[in-house]
């Protein structure tokens, strides 16, 4: 005799939603932290990071350690980013002499590029802002 247990209950299964989500935040963290050098991958990865983290979140449970730790280096990841980005930008600009030397140098550029001339672009400027 063959032996079925179409009778008995069909035993529930663990589906832990957040795991997944746990863990790609986690690791969506990490390659926003280390890629903190390459501005727009580290704001995308930094992004989906936070968004998995706070996708982990069941019912009204707080966060647990792994995403707490992906929200985080997420957090860091961007910051960081940020913080190089201003940093490289004023390097440039003090390397040019200000931010004043920056625009007149562009003109020049812009000017032998395009054969514009610099007074008219002058009058615009000094109409625009009132000087």
């Amino acid at each position: 005799m063959e032996y079925t247990r179409y009778d008995e209950p069909e035993p529930k299964r663990d589906i832990n939603r957040g795991n997944f989500f746990e863990t790609a935040a986690f690791c969506c963290g990490l390659i926003s932290i280390f890629s903190c050098m390459v501005f727009f991958i580290s704001f995308i990865f930094g992004s989906l990071g936070i968004t998995f983290a706070l996708l982990s979140r069941t019912d009204k449970l707080p966060l647990r350690r792994k995403p707490k730790k992906g929200l985080l280096l997420s957090i860091i990841g961007m910051a960081g980013s940020l913080a190089i980005f201003i940093i490289m930008l004023m390097a440039v600009v003090k390397s040019m002499g200000g931010w004043d030397a920056l625009i007149q140098e562009y003109m020049r550029y812009y000017n032998e590029l395009y054969g514009d001339s610099y007074e008219y672009v002058e009058s615009i400027r000094i109409g625009l802002l009132g000087l």
